[in-house]
């Protein structure tokens, strides 16, 4: 790319090292260039298989793993699946074409090597065998504190090594998390510390709610309270000053696109759905305002009250897509919806509705954070099939806000809502506000609560589940390089319901956050990351003496950390001091069929997608399209300059003429 030129690139756009292809969009927009391509389709059926899920678990935890195969090619392809889990094999079974196996099963502490194989006959056999490793840690040892008996030791006891105490001790260092249930301020006041330097060390706290505890436990004010994320207050009245919201909504090229397969709407029709969903949601009182982004930003309605706007629904409505310049800049919309909140007072908030295609991510990022300090919190909702949720929620979690799906978008109206759920209700409804944390994730929730601590999440952290009016039930933080929760319910009073099998999960995931890694204060461990052929690979060592392992070489690179680089040649499960690494086949084998953001690139940068056998509309459309505008620009400030220098000539000589008159 020079300028001003037109492209024909002929590839799947599969690129796997080197350039992001969104920073292509940037330079081919910066440079007025057009890049095409031509619709190709494989002329060869082939199968991929693939396996996701998570490479630790605590034993005791349900192991939850995908075995994904994508078909690509103008064949439906017949083929026999199997999976093994260390020499027992859990699926064996025959199916046709793209398909997801789901495998639910608990295992025992250690290390466990995975391997999903099919049998096709297609094209590429690299991609049709599969490795993974997953390490079960053995029981963690925590600490239960309560002044009774508790029914919810009986779910810790099954996954945990729990020490039952009615008292703190002075040494925390054994245990790898500690867990309060329902204790009252003053049993803790003396220990503040200890907690605290317990927590910010690095290891875990979990609060639990109950008729002793928060605003009943005296945490108000308390030097407790500062080390949790949440404080006593009514929720929903916290930001009496005022609500602030700008919605931001995308209109870059790749807006224009339909949302998903089968679908006759677009990504504008939804984004603008999604923005009057959020005007409908807010209190007489709040101010909203609205901008609309490409490269650059553009301002659609000011921040104001939105009583004064009865109009807004149908401004919203006549936002068009792909008008305006090519390209995308999610940053451009951030920094304008930055300077309408930046004076004012109350809560500010911004939310992003975007598919998340955006050159320079990394500069979006960037200002979401340099915007917390501002008190400004960023939401995303992502738009689309081909969303960049890995940005999306990149951008929302480091704006100390949330990620939402499309038809999650109805929580934000929840989250902005500042009214306080009835007392008066036998029975108060969960909601799960941040389906993309740890805690969360794919979790079916279906616990109803009677009663909760009335308290209200600081500013820095992450509300997860809620009362239907906002009430925190599960909030989380981290305090120095530890972690902190707070279940603000009692499970044995007010939410029975947590305590069977299904919702019990969240008393267990919560622990399992807090705990983070159970083995950083082993004095010999081993960590490795699944790896591919030819891929660089790291082998970190935590030991108190220089490791030694045939045809490595460690380097000291913290107190008693250790690594080592290393490439594997061959596919298949690799030992290191015990612990196993997988090593899979190369990913140019995974990623196959046209990449979606190849289709975006063009778009974004006005060209098309044509048939390989049409070369006549090929050639007209690059005639069409290089007949670029030539502005010649003529100066004349040569006349000025020379009008100057002749009024100081003559200015010059009539003032020596009089000079010698004078002197005569």
């Amino acid at each position: 790319m020079k300028g001003n030129d037109n492209l024909l690139l002929i590839s799947d756009g599969n690129n796997n090292k080197g350039t992001d292809l969104g920073d292509v969009m940037m330079l081919a927009s910066s440079l007025n260039t057009t890049i095409s391509s031509l619709s190709i389709n494989p002329i060869k059926t082939d199968l991929v298989v693939t396996i996701d899920g998570p490479s630790e678990l605590i034993f005791g935890t349900e192991t939850l793993l995908y075995v994904d195969v994508k078909q690509t090619g103008p064949i439906s392809q017949d083929y026999n699946i199997q999976v093994m889990i260390d020499d027992d094999i859990v699926i064996d079974e025959k199916a046709t074409g793209t398909k997801t196996f789901e495998i639910n099963q608990m295992l025992q502490a250690g290390y466990h090597k995975i391997e999903a194989s099919i049998t096709a006959n297609d094209y590429f056999k690299q991609n049709n065998v599969y490795y993974k490793t997953l390490h079960v840690l053995p029981k963690p040892k925590i600490l239960f504190i309560s002044q009774k008996d508790a029914k919810i030791t009986s779910i810790l006891d099954a996954v945990y090594d729990v020490s039952k105490k009615s008292y703190m001790p002075k040494d925390l260092e054994p245990y790898s998390a500690v867990v309060l249930y329902n204790i009252n301020e003053g049993l803790l006041k003396a220990n503040t510390d200890i907690l605290s330097n317990y927590a910010a060390d690095g290891n875990g706290l979990v609060v639990i709610g109950g008729q002793d505890s928060f605003d009943y436990g005296n945490y108000e004010n308390s030097m407790f309270e500062t080390i949790l994320p949440v404080k006593v207050g009514l929720a929903g009245r916290e930001e009496e000053s005022g609500m602030n919201i700008i919605v931001i909504i995308d209109v870059s090229g790749t807006t224009c696109s339909v949302f998903g397969a089968g679908s006759t709407n677009t990504k504008i029709d939804v984004e603008k759905a999604v923005a009057t969903q959020i005007v409908g949601g807010l209190r007489p009182g709040d101010k909203i305002g609205v901008i609309s982004f490409d490269f650059n930003s553009h301002l659609i309605s000011p921040l104001s009250v939105i009583d004064e706007k009865p109009d807004l629904n149908y401004t919203i409505s006549t936002i068009n897509c792909g008008g305006y310049n090519a390209g995308t800049l999610v940053s451009a919309g951030l920094i304008r919806a930055e300077q309408m909140l930046r004076s004012e007072k109350g809560s500010k908030n911004i939310v992003l509705v975007s598919d998340g295609i955006t050159q320079y991510p990394q500069n979006a990022i960037a200002r979401a954070k340099s915007m917390v300090s501002q008190g400004i919190k960023t939401y995303a909702v992502g738009v689309g099939f081909d969303t960049n949720r890995q940005f999306m929620q990149d951008l929302a979690l480091t704006g100390q806000g949330i990620y939402f799906e499309p038809t999650e978008a109805q929580r934000l109206n929840i989250i902005f809502s500042r009214e306080p759920e009835e007392d008066k209700a036998d029975m108060m409804g969960l909601l799960i506000l941040d389906s993309n944390h740890f805690i969360t994730k794919n979790l079916d929730l279906s616990a109803k609560v009677t009663g909760f601590n009335q308290v209200v999440p600081k500013s820095s952290a992450r509300m997860l589940i809620a009362t239907h009016n906002t009430n925190p039930i599960v909030t989380v933080w981290r305090f120095g390089l530890g972690r902190v929760a707070a279940l603000t319910t009692d499970p044995e009073v007010w939410a029975g319901q947590l305590l069977n099998k299904e919702n019990s999960k969240i008393i267990t995931r919560t622990v399992n956050w807090a705990i983070g890694n159970p083995s950083r204060n082993n004095k010999f461990d081993v960590k490795l990351k699944d790896s591919r052929v030819g891929d660089s690979a790291e082998i970190i060592v935590i030991s108190e003496t220089n490791p030694v392992l045939e045809g490595l070489s460690f380097s000291k690179i913290d107190k008693n950390v250790y690594k080592a680089g290393f490439v594997p040649k061959t596919t298949g499960f690799h030992d290191f001091f015990g612990a196993v690494m997988a090593v899979n086949y190369k990913r140019e084998y995974e990623d196959l069929g046209i990449n979606p953001e190849l289709i975006d690139i063009v778009s974004i940068t006005n060209g098309r997608i044509f048939n390989k056998d049409n070369t006549t509309e090929i050639i007209k459309f690059i005639k069409e399209n290089s007949r670029r505008k030539k502005i010649d620009k003529i100066s004349y400030s040569w006349i000025f300059i020379l009008t100057a220098l002749s009024i100081f000539l003559i200015e010059a000589c009539i003032r020596r003429i009089m000079e010698n008159r004078k002197s005569i």
